[in-house]
């Protein structure tokens, strides 16, 4: 049962759609573009069959050769990766998710009866299930269009045939940035007839290197628009290489897109639009074998009898003895009282750092429950004194020497596994947004390359002349934050800001560390 006016043509898309309006939708543009679909599912509210189910069953269909996805929530997120890590090394999957602001998710509520994860949850797991994620309708239809038609790319030299100067270096500008490989564009000038243009497709069909092909064709004066179409199919039709037209122009290229559709070739209304599918073709094509099944292989666990974990925020007795078991590098830190104080400021020497305890102040810089550099006795005592006033436990530690700022995660959205979040930290993790994400478990291969994807990773790994730095203490600490939140199902959150880096060894100043009230079942 459908609300589509336009019946489906057969084809080889598989479409799954929590909107059956977006279904209708595609089928009609499916058929202005003489496109087809396999399969169409209706997913709604999942009436016992899951996303999970369907990509099952279409990544096995022989007639499907493409999967698209439009959802706005998961049913299972640890299902839908541990399942689509494995099914997007067959066949392509190409995703749109609604709802991932804070007004989307109120429409996907209403729509779904649904709430949608937060953004950060969605892109890692659509990355981390090798998905090919888009947010928007137009770059939707345009890959399940280069998909449905092209043959798979797996190298990335480009050529671009055009009778426009200006297109082709646009187009060679985008084709640089995405990191495909493009000579100068094959200009044949603007008043080119066909058969100038079929004399350039020989031209560059005889060059047995290059691997996907772009016509860019402007309607000038002299243009032959239907006979250059025709010349293109003539040419291209047999080749097993990706070939894409980008036309431009309104109704005076409607005829000659009609003949290329016709002739199942690719056309894309602009050639930045185009180099940009061609170049997420590649990318499907060269990485698919490379995608890792989720979960990875993780080293064997920490096991720690006997630890209990009090609901809410872990005193700083609870955490030191986390910090021993796991092997988490904590600064010396103590509970400092009146009697106290004077013994610990000789004992840890200056400069020093007093803090609230984590269960009464979660936030301390804006609650003022944190002062740093202190130099003197005196300025110890006075800040002391004004702890001392609004907090019941007040904590000591010496002052670490600057280095590099790191911050660790870890949360545990609805369904999924716990995700791990690292990158730059401090006072500005906020506003710098230097971070990366992953699912647990993770491994020393995978925390490295987690660690690249951010800024601070490239500056550790050496950079503006300075020497890389020693990793390993980051890789361990890591891993070991990861185990203890394995190991500790009813840790809601663990938080390290910052973890200070120096040349050979990690320091953590600031840890914080939740629990639920009980552990939640996993959805």
């Amino acid at each position: 049962i459908t609300f589509a006016k336009t019946a489906p043509m057969p084809g080889n898309i598989g479409l799954i759609s929590q909107s059956g309006a977006i279904g209708a939708y595609l089928f009609d543009w499916a058929k202005s573009e003489n496109l087809g679909f396999s399969k169409f599912v209706s997913l709604g509210n999942r009436a016992g069959l899951t996303e999970t189910d369907f990509l099952t069953f279409l990544s096995a269909d022989p007639d499907t050769k493409v999967i698209g996805l439009y959802l706005e929530s998961f049913a299972d997120g640890q299902k839908f990766l541990s399942i689509t890590s494995r099914l997007s090394r067959k066949k392509p999957i190409v995703v749109i998710f609604g709802g991932q602001t804070q007004a989307g998710k109120q429409a996907a509520l209403s729509h779904t009866a649904a709430l949608s994860p937060e953004t950060a949850v969605i892109k890692t797991a659509l990355t981390q299930a090798g998905c090919i994620q888009v947010d928007n309708l137009e770059a939707f239809t345009g890959l399940l269009e280069i998909f449905s038609l092209e043959p798979p790319l797996v190298d990335n030299d480009l050529v671009i045939v055009t009778n426009a100067g200006g297109p082709g270096i646009l187009a060679a500008d985008k084709a640089d940035a995405v990191r495909l490989k493009v000579e100068r564009p094959t200009d044949v000038r603007g008043d080119a007839l066909a058969e100038q243009f079929n004399t350039a497709f020989r031209q560059v069909i005889k060059d047995k290197i290059k691997d996907a092909f772009l016509i860019i064709l402007t309607p000038q004066t002299m243009t032959q628009l239907e006979l250059t179409c025709q010349a293109v199919v003539k040419q291209f039709k047999h080749i097993k290489k990706p070939i894409v037209v980008s036309l431009l122009g309104g109704e005076i290229t409607a005829k000659a897109k009609e003949i290329l559709r016709k002739n199942r070739i690719a056309t894309i209304d602009f050639p930045q639009k185009a180099v940009d599918y061609l170049s997420i073709l590649f990318q499907y094509w060269h990485n698919r074998l490379k995608q890792t099944a989720y979960p990875v292989r993780q080293s064997s666990l920490i096991k720690v009898p006997g630890l209990r974990l009090q609901p809410g925020q872990q005193t700083w007795q609870q955490i030191k003895i986390l910090a021993k078991a796991y092997h988490l590098p904590l600064v010396a830190t103590k509970i400092v009282k009146e009697n106290s104080l004077l013994q610990l400021i000789k004992e840890f020497g200056f400069p020093l750092v007093l803090k609230a305890d984590p269960t009464e102040a979660l936030h301390r810089t804006e609650k003022k429950a944190l002062f740093l550099n202190l130099n003197s006795a005196k300025t110890v005592q006075k800040y002391f004194n004004q702890l001392k006033s609004r907090f019941t436990t007040i904590l000591i530690q010496p002052q670490i020497r600057s280095g590099h700022e790191l911050f660790i995660g870890v949360k545990r959205p609805p369904s999924f596994p716990p995700l791990l979040t690292i990158g730059s930290g401090g006072i500005y993790t906020e506003i710098y947004q230097d971070v990366g994400h992953t699912f647990l478990p993770v491994n020393k291969t995978s925390a490295l390359k987690l660690l690249a994807q951010t800024k601070l990773g490239q500056i550790l790994q050496g950079a503006r002349g300075l020497p890389p730095t020693n990793l390993r203490p980051v890789i361990d600490l890591i891993l070991n934050v990861s185990q203890l939140a394995l190991n500790f199902p009813q840790i809601e959150e663990i938080n390290i800001n910052p973890a200070i880096i120096n040349q050979n060894k990690v320091d953590i100043v600031d840890i914080k560390i939740s629990a639920y009230e009980e552990t939640p079942r996993r959805l």
